[in-house]
C-alpha cells in the first residue's frame, strides 16, 4: 500500500512585485503545512513584499532640500535643488562665500557670509543704513548735551 504525505505550502507574497517565496528554514513536522517566508524584489520590503522602501530613510539631503523617493521597482532617493546662495557639488549643496565676490558682495564696509546669504555690517562709528549695504558717519557732536566744551566729529 502507498501512503500519500503531501506538504501544504501557503505562499502570500506578492509576486507581481518580483517576490518569490522560499521555505526558509522551516520544519513542517507533522502537519505537514508550512508557510513559506517572502524574498522581496529591488525597492520592495515588507512581510509579503508589498512595500515600496523608502529611499529616503538611506540619504542625507541638504536642510531645506526635498529627498524625492525613487519608486520601485527603483531604489535610492534623490536631493532636489540646492537652496539659492549654495551650489552643487558631489551630491550636496555647499554655502557660496558671497563676500568673495565682487558680483555679489555690494557692502560700503564689512561683508560677513552666512549660510546661503551675507549680511553688511560697519565700522565702529558709523551705522548701517536702510538698504542695508552702506554706511553713513555718526555724528558724535549732534548730542551737544555731553559736551561742555568744542565738540570734533573724529570720522
Amino acid at each position: 500500500s502507498t501512503l500519500l504525505h503531501p506538504l501544504v505550502r501557503l505562499c502570500a507574497c506578492h509576486r507581481e512585485l518580483n517576490a518569490t517565496c522560499t521555505d526558509g528554514n522551516g520544519n513542517p513536522g507533522e502537519s505537514k503545512f508550512l508557510v513559506q517566508s517572502c524574498s522581496c524584489g529591488s525597492g520592495y520590503g515588507g512581510t509579503f513584499c508589498d512595500v515600496d522602501v523608502d529611499g529616503c530613510n538611506d540619504i542625507d539631503c541638504f536642510p531645506g532640500v526635498e529627498c524625492i523617493d525613487n519608486p520601485a521597482p527603483l531604489t535610492g532617493a534623490t536631493c532636489g535643488d540646492c537652496p539659492n546662495g549654495t551650489v552643487s557639488r558631489n551630491d550636496s549643496c555647499e554655502d557660496v562665500n558671497e563676500c568673495k565676490s565682487n558680483a555679489t558682495n555690494d557692502c560700503e564696509q564689512n561683508c560677513a557670509n552666512n549660510l546661503g546669504s551675507f549680511s553688511c555690517s560697519c565700522n565702529a562709528g558709523y551705522t548701517l543704513n536702510q538698504d542695508s549695504k552702506s554706511c553713513d558717519d555718526i555724528n558724535e557732536c549732534d548730542d551737544t548735551s555731553r559736551c561742555h566744551q568744542t565738540c570734533n566729529n573724529t570720522v
